[in-house]
């Protein structure tokens, strides 16, 4: 679990980024973008996840399970578990949940195909699952915002 990230303006924490879980990523450093809000939003949302037992640990079983309840109007709450994520992340799908063993769950997918962000053009577009128990996740979250703050 990590970060990658390149400060261009400290001034206004602008910058590029990408988030890596388990040895794939979310986000394309090609996009500028603030670090602050766009990334630390979108580590912060995860963290905040809503809890759910999903029923499966099979990545691909849930990623369409939950990508499936999208399209339904009337489930609510769906939109505990989509992770909206910020610009660098529009080529993704991103779903985050916490389970009742305090594990966070984080299963994603590239799903714009073509793109013109060249480091996602060769890009893996099946489904990832990563998992992590929650308070080393928050942890990992409060150790970004202070690499972040501090430039």
């Amino acid at each position: 679990m990590g970060v990658t990230f390149k400060v261009t303006d400290a001034k206004s924490l602008m910058g590029y980024a990408k988030i890596w879980f388990g040895g794939n990523f979310i986000g394309t450093s090609k996009d500028l973008i603030y670090l602050d809000g766009y990334l630390l939003g979108m580590l912060e949302e995860i963290r905040d996840s809503g809890f759910g037992d999903l029923g499966t640990s099979d990545k691909n079983i849930l990623f369409d399970a939950l990508y499936k309840r999208l399209g339904n109007v009337d489930d609510l709450e769906i939109h505990n578990y989509l992770v909206r994520g910020a610009t660098f992340t529009d080529d993704f799908i991103i779903f985050s949940f916490r389970d009742d063993g305090y594990m966070l769950h984080i299963v994603w997918k590239l799903m714009r195909k073509p793109t013109f962000f060249s480091d996602l053009k060769n890009a893996s577009e099946e489904v990832h699952y990563f998992t992590v128990p929650y308070i080393e996740y928050a942890a990992f979250v409060n150790e970004v915002a202070s690499e972040i703050m501090s430039g």
